[in-house]
């Protein structure tokens, strides 16, 4: 039986720009990487407890690791919040 794929696209891209950050955590890429396959089109894409339980899961790690991760590409302004929605930066 094959396993649920839990983000849709068939692959990710990592801006040059993210990945040559040295202040960002491997953790952190990688959670990126995740969102950029979960947000549609416009770079949107809801966030509640399901989803930061499907994070924390293609991560493979506790949900408040995965909160960190998110937390740090916030403060560094790759990800913007707003309501309960999570917007990638286009700005890279």
């Amino acid at each position: 039986m094959m396993q649920e794929r839990k983000i849709p696209s068939n692959y990710c891209v990592i801006p040059s720009v993210l990945m040559e950050n040295k202040g960002v955590t491997p953790r952190a890429k990688v959670l990126y990487l995740a969102l950029s396959g979960m947000v549609d089109r416009a770079g949107l894409m809801w966030y509640g407890s399901t989803e930061k339980k499907v994070l924390a899961d293609i991560l493979k790690c506790s949900v408040p690791l995965a909160t960190r991760a998110l937390k740090e590409l916030i403060e560094i302004g790759y990800v913007i919040t707003k309501d309960d929605k999570l917007f990638l930066s286009r700005g890279l």
